[in-house]
């Protein structure tokens, strides 16, 4: 196995695109990073240690527009 994640680290940077995505998904892709960074990571190992629902998590994508997301076919 890889080496252990320090707090607030992510495998993102490893990560490849399954799906080619168009140069206007950047700004969503930056944005998606930024809420990673600012607010998921900070609160996912409390929301484990206690199995509580990720309310802070939900609220900072639904403030930053992506439960609206539409996704083409």
């Amino acid at each position: 196995m890889g080496a252990a994640l320090r707090p607030h680290e992510t495998r993102h940077h490893a990560m490849t695109h399954i799906y080619p995505l168009p140069d206007s998904a950047a700004p969503w892709l930056e944005k998606a990073q930024s809420l990673l960074s600012s607010v998921l990571s900070v609160h996912a190992q409390d929301v484990d240690a206690q199995g509580r629902f990720p309310k802070e998590s939900l609220t900072a994508l639904a403030d930053a527009g992506f439960l609206g997301l539409c996704v083409p076919k």
